[in-house]
């Protein structure tokens, strides 16, 4: 039977366990005896069924001495400690997490390879490590740092072993980091596996149990997560301890989460601790943020350990960093800090001198381990095996000998090997893997090419793979017609009908642009009989897939927006400003809106300033040329003032129109008007048609192809990129023998041929190489394209005739490729500065000194707080200035007038990226500024929450505020009968989106003069109340602007808005459209 053991301080499980002795059958039989010879168990006739070890049928309670804010719990024992010692618990705690914030960062930079953080665990390491004996056996896991830390184990010593530099004398920089270890302080080395330390205590224990000088001395105590006591290792250790009796103390550390999984995942039943009186063990349940609490329990249990030579399970109840409210509540150094000040034993001026003296402590250590070097190859067998080294041990020691001996004690042969893969072998490989299929390529491109500028195809230009076989040795000699029915079933299949329309197309613009260059208009297409009777036919060529282009095949990546480019500038003014209040400033950008409704003119073209007032209009005449070309949205026009309020009816004007660069042709002709003097665009060398003309092999027009060099276009023949070539006239052709003629066309039609052909593989490139996520490779390219050695990788890529140098393209793209080590300097700069944020601390916050919270704040926490306040009332540039005709506030920084008085800006985005609390921050603000109550709105603030949290700020609010200090009510379910004036008289009305979303609707109803119950008018007291501050917490939630929900909390009244988040961004940029809108600084994006 199991059963209760109350000692003075704390309550332990125990089993009882009572000697069997021997029963006779006739004692059995007779119902004389109450117990089964080889049990303990009662006899009962009661069919009663267990699932708790406690007789009451409850949880097995927890172990506290100190509340949450430090003071002794009345009736309870405290342990003995003195002054000196509670200052070496102290500071021993607040060790803990200085070092843990720099190891978890110089982890995050990728300076050491892993770390884990002991964050709200310090009174449990510390408290435990303070009881027991510095010789007793400890197995620990990953964040039992403390108790090496309390032992002696200097800072150092971690730091070294952490980067596994020379002095890493534990584990001499073959172990990972924070897999500690030291015999001297009997700390033994941890393993990665969970729970596989747990039966080895039991085996170490059994051993001090039967060693003579030790027993009755030490115990072996074991550290683990209840994530851990999940594996059988767990139990095999528990049985072990239990049935051959060890004195071993395991302590677990339960803190609510196993990596990810939360405990109620993880097992069913009253936690950890009802598995110890399962097992024989005497267990205690125990407050792991209470360090005098773990101390007692821990001293307690060593002493039942080490005396009856039994094992002993203490559950530590703790929390991990991630849970922000159990980290407010229940902080372990701040709880023990308040109890030592309410003892005289510490003050505010000895904890920043403590924080500031280990902070340097700690960096110093840090820049020490980290400029060390590491172990030498030589202890590469040391410290492995104890007792005499094996022979086969023995034999490698002596080969490392001999290699060091021969190479020296850094020699690292990979290294080298790797350095020359990266400088020559990853650059041959891709040179020859994607360079040379490119130029490849060029051979393969340039037969098509050439057969369509030339109307005719090299025998030498077909493939072997593209030849038909021998069998078609008796087709016809000539050409076959590509209007000719498909061959018989013998012969290679012909061009389909789709891909005899294309060829045609293509035929028939070359003969077009031939025509152009000779003055001719250009013939219909007809069967080519200069065919060689050896033709055969040719197949499509069958190009690598990442390699050929794609036409007509839409491509998985996004197509980029055809860029806007400045057109025109021109002067104008703006009219009407006397029947319209908008002020403007010189400089100022204004807003061109249309205004197609205007009774006075339909083209007309509002002027706005920056806070959405008009100016005034266009003129009549602009208006007019301007509003066809914005309706069908052909162009994007900017205006910027000249001068400000200086006139009474017209103010100066500059217009900036832009338009889509592939436009030209058609926006050109319309805006004329808007040129200096009407007098057009110039003339340009290369449009934007001809660029295209040139990537499909046609030729440029003959008006691009004038008499000198200055009209000359550039060639792009293998004798070299960006060569001028000069053409001859027309009428020098016309004076040319028909010789000369032919030689001239037989000329350009090699040039065409190159040209075509060189932009064809130029594209190709560019669209295969210039992928912004291949680094390397583009760094590679373009070495190559920057080399002389490679003339003909350069003359493929290199051009002036596209409107876009393709070189130009791989340095965008290049951007981010060369400076990556800059910004991982950059980075590891920021993230090892001290005080990266000095935010200023609030002069009195909130706090259990002057009765409003239950706590005193942090030092980070009272930054916050000032900085929430600071965006309350912010310091905003307004000046009031008069002039002899009107008056105005003018904004010296943004440099805008205005008429009315700007009210400030007083919305704020809170993204709790370094896990201050935001729960914990608005308390506190709501509590400062809790006398400033604004005209024409009430005092309340309405906090906005999802529903699965809605229990978490009432709670916040009764654990934290001092009674009296904050009145609050919840706004849901059955408290919605709440009228609005009674909502104005609390402090804080907590509500949920749903609430908000369902009165917004009754709101509407309400509104439109929809007849119902009162009742219903009732339920839309949220938007009856002028609120002083709206808050919305998890305010990602309304992401989307076209739900009721977003469109529910913008329509609240509120003189200050909040919105809380740790996840902004979830999908796209676009998140944030209805956050801005919410807080009222811009439309939805």
């Amino acid at each position: 039977m199991i059963r209760n053991f109350f000692p003075k301080a704390f309550a332990f499980q125990t089993c009882a366990r009572r000697s069997i002795s021997s029963t006779s059958l006739t004692e059995l039989s007779s119902g004389g005896h109450s117990h089964l010879p080889n049990s303990q168990s009662r006899l009962t006739s009661k069919m009663h069924f267990f699932n708790s070890v406690t007789e009451e049928g409850k949880q097995i309670p927890t172990y506290r001495v100190l509340d949450g804010i430090g003071n002794p719990i009345e009736g309870a024992q405290l342990p003995e400690i003195d002054r000196e010692f509670a200052r070496k618990i102290y500071e021993n705690m607040v060790l803990l997490p200085t070092m843990d914030n720099l190891l978890y960062n110089i982890q995050r930079q990728g300076k050491i390879s892993f770390y884990m953080t002991a964050y709200g665990e310090e009174a449990t390491i510390i408290g435990s490590a303070a009881a027991l004996a510095s010789d007793d056996e400890v197995l620990g896991q990953y964040r039992e740092l403390g108790v090496l830390l309390w032992r002696g184990w200097g800072i150092d010593t971690a730091m070294c072993q952490c980067f596994g530099n020379e002095e890493d004398f534990s584990s001499k920089g073959r172990q990972m980091p924070v897999h500690w270890g030291s015999p001297e302080y009997h700390f033994h080395t941890i393993s990665s596996p969970l729970a596989t330390q747990i039966p080895q205590a039991a085996g170490i224990a059994y051993a001090l149990r039967r060693d003579p000088l030790r027993r009755g001395k030490n115990c072996a105590v074991v550290y683990f997560g209840e994530g851990a006591a999940s594996e059988g290792d767990f139990h095999a250790g528990m049985l072990f301890a239990s049935t051959l009796p060890s004195p071993a103390l395991f302590i677990a550390r339960n803190n609510g989460f196993a990596i990810s999984t939360p405990a109620t995942e993880q097992y069913y039943g009253d936690g950890i601790a009802a598995r110890g009186p399962a097992y024989g063990m005497d267990t205690i349940r125990v407050d792991g943020n209470d360090v005098l609490a773990v101390l007692a329990a821990t001293r307690e249990a060593r002493r039942r350990s080490v005396e009856s030579g039994r094992g002993v399970l203490i559950e530590a109840m703790t929390y991990r960093q991630e849970v922000e409210d159990r980290k407010q509540i229940d902080n372990p150094i701040a709880r023990f800090r308040s109890f030592m000040q309410s003892r005289g034993w510490w003050s505010l001026e000895e904890e920043e001198e403590l924080k500031a003296r280990l902070k340097k402590e700690v960096m110093r250590a840090f820049k020490r381990a980290e400029g060390l070097k590491r172990h030498g190859l030589k202890e590469l067998f040391t410290d492995v095996y104890g007792g005499e080294e094996p022979w086969n041990i023995r034999e490698q020691r002596q080969e490392l000998t001999a290699l060091l001996k021969k190479y020296g004690s850094s020699w690292e042969p990979w290294q080298s090997e790797l350095r020359k893969f990266k400088d020559n072998e990853f650059r041959r490989l891709f040179r020859r893997d994607y360079i040379g299929r490119a130029i490849e390529l060029t051979r393969k491109v340039r037969m098509p090419v050439r057969a369509l500028a030339t109307r005719r195809i090299d025998p030498a230009d077909i493939p072997e793979t593209a030849k038909l076989p021998a069998q078609a040795e008796s087709l016809p000699s000539s050409r076959p017609s590509l209007s000719q029915d498909h061959p018989s079933a013998s012969s290679t299949p012909g061009p389909s009908q789709k891909k005899r329309k294309a060829a045609l197309k293509r035929k028939a613009a070359f003969e077009a642009a031939m025509a152009a260059s000779q003055g001719s208009t250009p013939s219909t297409p007809q069967a080519s009989t200069s065919q060689p009777s050896g033709y055969r036919g040719v197949r499509k060529l069958n190009l690598p897939v990442d390699m050929r282009r794609k036409k007509g095949v839409e491509n998985d990546a996004p197509k980029k927006e055809p860029r806007d480019e400045l057109y025109c500038t021109m002067g104008t003014s703006i009219v009407g400003i006397q029947y319209y209040k908008g002020l403007v400033d010189t400089g100022e950008q204004v807003l061109l809106i249309r205004d197609p409704r205007n009774l006075y003119d339909r083209n007309a073209i509002q002027v706005k300033n920056i806070g959405n007032t008009q100016v005034g209009h266009l003129p009549r005449a602009i208006a007019s040329e301007l509003a066809p070309l914005m309706d069908r949205r052909l162009v994007t026009v900017e205006g910027t003032m000249n001068e400000g309020n200086v006139r009474e009816f017209s103010y100066s004007l500059t217009l900036k129109i832009y338009g889509r660069a592939d436009k030209r042709e058609q926006l050109e002709p319309l805006l004329i008007w808007a040129t200096p003097g009407m007098r057009g665009f110039p003339k340009r060398t290369t449009s934007a048609a001809s660029a295209r003309n040139v990537r499909a092999g046609i030729a440029p027009p003959s008006s691009q192809v004038g008499a000198g060099p200055s009209n000359g276009y550039r060639s792009q023949s293998a004798a070299g990129y960006g060569a001028t070539v000069s053409h001859p006239s027309s009428s020098q052709v016309a004076r040319m023998t028909p010789q000369e003629q032919a030689a001239h066309q037989e000329t350009l039609r090699k040039q065409q041929a190159d040209f075509a052909e060189g932009a064809e593989l130029r594209q190709i490139l560019l669209d295969n190489f210039c992928s912004p996520n291949d680094i390397e490779l583009r760094k590679i390219l373009l070495d190559d394209l920057r080399s002389k050695d490679n003339i003909e990788l350069r003359q493929i890529l290199q051009s002036e005739d596209l409107d876009t140098d393709p070189r130009q393209i791989l340095l965008d793209n290049l951007i981010y490729a060369d400076d990556i080590e800059e910004r991982q300097t950059l980075l590891d700069s920021l993230s090892s500065t001290d005080d990266i944020l000095e935010l200023r601390v609030h002069a009195i916050p909130p706090g259990f000194t002057n009765g409003k919270l239950t706590v005193n704040m942090l030092k980070q926490q009272s930054r916050a707080l000032q900085w929430c306040i600071e965006h309350e009332y912010p310091e905003q540039f307004w000046q009031y200035r008069k002039t002899e005709s009107k008056s105005y506030y003018y904004n010296i920084t943004r440099k805008n007038p205005q008429v009315p008085p700007s009210p400030l800006d007083r919305e704020v985005l809170c993204a709790d990226t370094v896990r201050l609390g935001q729960t914990l921050i608005m308390i506190p603000l709501i509590l400062a500024t809790k006398e400033d109550v604004p005209p024409d709105y009430s005092r309340s603030t309405l906090v906005v929450v999802p529903f699965s949290v809605l229990s978490n700020w009432e709670k916040q609010i009764q654990e934290h505020c001092i009674p009296g200090a904050l009145s609050y009510c919840v706004y849901h379910g059955t408290t919605r009968s709440i009228s609005a004036q009674d909502l104005k008289k609390h402090d804080v009305v907590i509500t949920t989106y749903q609430t908000v979303v369902s009165e917004y609707e009754n709101s509407k109803r309400s509104t439109a003069g929809a007849a119902g119950p009162s009742k219903k008018k009732i339920q839309s007291s949220v938007f009856d109340v002028q609120w002083k501050r709206v808050v919305l917490d998890e305010g990602h939630k309304m992401r989307n602007p076209r739900t009721k929900m977003a469109k529910s909390v913008c329509a609240l009244s509120a003189q200050r808005r909040w919105v809380l988040s740790g996840t902004l961004i979830i999908n796209s940029s676009q998140d944030l459209g209805s956050i801005l809108t919410f807080l009222e600084t811009v439309p939805p994006l």
